[in-house]
């Protein structure tokens, strides 16, 4: 089966791919043909060399495909660049057969911690899933991941067929990204099915993300965890009836806050389970107060056909927003053939998690759904949870929506259970 795949990215034009879901990748193009080859197993070696005598200035990796046996490491204040020809990418990373990492070994990171003023753009990068003996999203194998750097910017990228996350950008606990913003800028990338994240950001602050590409294969196309002043747009996210959520925005018991997020303009359909997952928990009797969520703002996006897939009748996952836990305002978004709800409150349960993942008891959370068209959401087929309502509220305790100019029409069971 051949699979057409177009690639927009603004630097360099337009990117036409085509895919043989087999082992190897061709670029569709003569000039590709005779300019594009393996250079050789371990070729981490001489790019790691080239990256340190270019270190503080730009690497620009030659046009050819290079297979990697071991880490490539960005120095800092570095930048690390394919080849591109009339719009194609010409480099290409691979990873070698049967790699045998252990977990939380990427195949592009930094050098060290709080690195500064790093970018990545305009290469290729295949994660070779299909050659490894490790399970999907469980940390084998991310394509990049950044430990605590600062100053970042990752576009023109095509990366594909991984076992973790595409892009992975963290720092910990210590809340210095809080007067300290991390400043990250992820734009313009296509992303075809990683096995976990698409581009899972974590304890980070002024964040961009915007004119990606996504196809779901493991958990979120773009997530979120305890981040801050973050722009979320222009994103096109799908999946081929695998994956959970379009976006994730989730946070757990810590001190952290989580506020100053904006989601607009993003086109997620055709999703397994959902088109906008807002997720808060408590783990272990700990938990959070609702002040430290703050001025999430989900307006003007299209949520289509999200959660329709037949995996996801099987689980309980599915519908265009589902919320727990989480303050928020909702407006102007196109909300439209999507199972089990339209807009919901409800409580994620899952078995292996076990109950302690349910939202803070004793806190109040409130949504404000307004202006929103929210059309013709249809029952899915798990048997036995309420569904078919354009907007629920299953956790009416502690979860209360503000309704204010909604259109709410078509729902198979009714438009509202409030």
């Amino acid at each position: 089966m051949v699979r057409n795949f177009r690639h927009k990215i603004k630097a360099t034009g337009k990117f036409i791919y085509t895919q043989n879901r087999g082992r190897k990748f061709i670029l569709v193009s003569i000039f590709l043909l005779l300019f594009v080859g393996v250079v050789g197993a371990g070729d981490e070696t001489w790019i790691n060399s080239k990256l340190q005598s270019h270190a503080g200035g730009t690497y620009k990796l030659p046009a050819g495909t290079f297979e990697i046996e071991d880490t490539i490491y960005i120095p800092d204040g570095t930048t690390l660049e394919g080849t591109v020809k009339n719009g194609k990418l010409l480099s290409k990373i691979i990873l070698v057969d049967d790699a045998g990492w252990p977990s939380k070994k990427a195949m592009i990171e930094v050098e060290n911690t709080k690195q500064k003023n790093i970018v990545i753009r305009n290469f290729e990068i295949d994660g070779n899933c299909e050659n490894q003996d490790e399970i999907y999203g469980k940390g084998y194998h991310d394509m990049i991941m950044l430990s605590h750097p600062y100053n970042v910017e990752i576009y023109g990228m095509y990366l594909h067929d991984g076992l973790s996350d595409g892009i992975r950008i963290h720092h910990d606990y210590t809340n210095e990204y809080a007067t300290v913003p991390t400043n990250i800028k992820i734009h313009d990338n296509v992303i075809f099915e990683s096995g976990h994240d698409g581009i899972w950001i974590k304890h980070s602050s002024s964040v961009d993300i915007y004119d990606n590409e996504i196809t779901l294969k493991g958990n979120s196309g773009i997530r979120l965890t305890e981040c801050s002043n973050v722009q979320i747009y222009d994103n096109d996210i799908s999946s081929n009836n695998r994956g959970f959520a379009g976006i994730e925005l989730d946070k757990g018991a810590s001190s952290t806050s989580m506020e100053n997020i904006e989601i607009y303009n993003n086109n997620l359909h055709d999703l397994r389970c959902w088109g906008i997952w807002l997720y808060g928990y408590y783990k272990n009797g700990a938990g959070y107060d609702s002040d430290q969520i703050n001025n999430i703002h989900i307006h003007d996006n299209s949520i289509l056909r999200c959660g329709r897939s037949e995996n996801s009748y099987q689980y309980r996952e599915a519908g265009g927003i589902i919320i727990q836990g989480f303050n928020a305002l909702i407006e102007d978004n196109i909300i439209d053939d999507n199972a089990k709800f339209g807009v919901a409150f409800e409580y994620w349960s899952y078995s292996k998690l076990g109950e302690s993942y349910k939202p803070p008891a004793g806190e109040k959370f409130t949504v404000i759904l307004k202006n929103n068209n929210i059309r013709n959401t249809v029952k899915s087929e798990y048997p036995k949870d309420k569904q078919g309502y354009g907007v629920a509220n299953i956790l009416d305790s502690n979860h209360v929506f503000v309704l204010k100019g909604n259109t709410v029409s078509g729902s198979e069971t009714k438009n509202y259970l409030c």
